[in-house]
């Protein structure tokens, strides 16, 4: 008898996983009504796309095959980069991919058709982005991508646009690969980290504002693995206790997908452990992608003491093109103010 009951709890739980994978169960008809996202204030969600095996994308975001800049884009990004050197800073730009484009298999095909975003034209998509990113490198321009990406690896979550651990790791090791091959590195004060591997765990992730708010239901969460970066206790770091507290080096602004408080992809872990370097994160969750290079530019940490290297995390649905008014034409006099002072 307890034999046949524990077979029945398993074809149950089985079967209530098969329903939330399919999301046929809980998705609404407002998910599909554009102006529902306005009116609730989820402009960033609209509008969303079932996929496949439980995935869930956004129509407005993501989507994007041209990832060619301007000339005058171009000129800005080199301008910025110049204008942080001449601060003793070297600035690394961080560009992942597409969430829509990497998982581009999990879109429907009714979807795709609609969208006119098929699986040849997701693929044509991925070889612009890396074009795009090899084209700003030999610029001079320190920018770097995933250009590699396994078809088997899960960069992003299902049900959230934030990376997954993997992702998140990936990202990490391709930013300290390209901040390694920059002289200022070697210079860097060295600190050895180890990164632990945790349980998995129920995650539900940020889209689930949306089926609460439009359908009034719970979206049903995902499994993720939990991991954390930590010191590896030696004789040196000990002795650093007990003397003077410097500020780190590197210096991470961005998104949620970089911030400590909303992260849990371990991003700053993975990138601290990648480069054996400490990482100060300035990354703001709910921001642009302006918000915390701004605020970084504004304190008196980037005046009495700039960083050695700043890390900018931008997502790679934005485009530079538009960044003109919110990012160059404020953070580059900014930095010419300050160097003019300095004089």
């Amino acid at each position: 008898m307890r034999n046949t009951l524990a077979l029945l709890v398993f074809i149950l739980m089985f079967a209530h996983s098969a329903q939330a994978q399919d999301l046929s169960d809980i998705w609404c008809d407002r998910l599909n009504d554009e102006s529902a996202y306005e009116d609730n204030n989820l402009k960033n969600y609209r509008t969303f796309l079932h996929g496949k095996d439980g995935w869930i994308f956004r129509s407005h975001t993501g989507f994007k095959d041209d990832f060619s800049v301007k000339e005058k884009t171009k000129a800005a990004l080199k301008e910025l980069q110049q204008a942080f050197k001449s601060q003793g800073t070297d600035l690394v730009i961080l560009y992942p991919p597409p969430r829509s484009i990497v998982h581009n298999a999990f879109v429907r095909e009714a979807t795709q058709k609609a969208l006119g975003f098929d699986a040849a034209r997701a693929e044509k998509a991925m070889q612009n982005y890396v074009l795009f990113i090899q084209e700003l490198q030999e610029d001079g321009l320190h920018i770097v991508g995933l250009t590699d990406i396994d078809p088997e690896q899960q960069i992003y979550f299902k049900r959230d646009h934030h990376w997954t651990p993997q992702g998140a790791r990936l990202m990490a090791q391709a930013a300290a690969d390209d901040i390694k091959t920059l002289p200022v590195y070697n210079d860097l004060r060295k600190t050895e980290y180890e990164t632990i591997e945790g349980e998995a765990e129920e995650y539900t992730g940020a889209f689930k504002k949306t089926f609460a708010k439009l359908c009034n239901n719970q979206m049903p969460s995902e499994t993720r693995i939990r991991y954390q970066t930590q010191t590896v206790k030696t004789e040196t770091s000990q002795d650093a206790l007990f003397g003077d507290v410097k500020a780190p080096e590197v210096v991470l602004v961005g998104t949620s997908n970089s911030a400590a408080s909303s992260n849990v992809a371990n991003f700053e872990g993975f990138l601290k452990d990648a480069l054996s370097a400490d990482v100060e994160n300035r990354a703001v969750t709910g921001a642009g992608i302006d918000t915390s290079m701004l605020e970084y530019l504004n304190s008196e940490r980037a005046q009495t003491d700039p960083a050695k290297i700043l890390v900018w995390e931008v997502p790679g649905y934005y485009s530079f093109d538009h960044m003109h008014s919110k990012v160059f034409e404020k953070a580059i006099p900014l930095l010419t103010k300050s160097e003019a002072s300095a004089h």
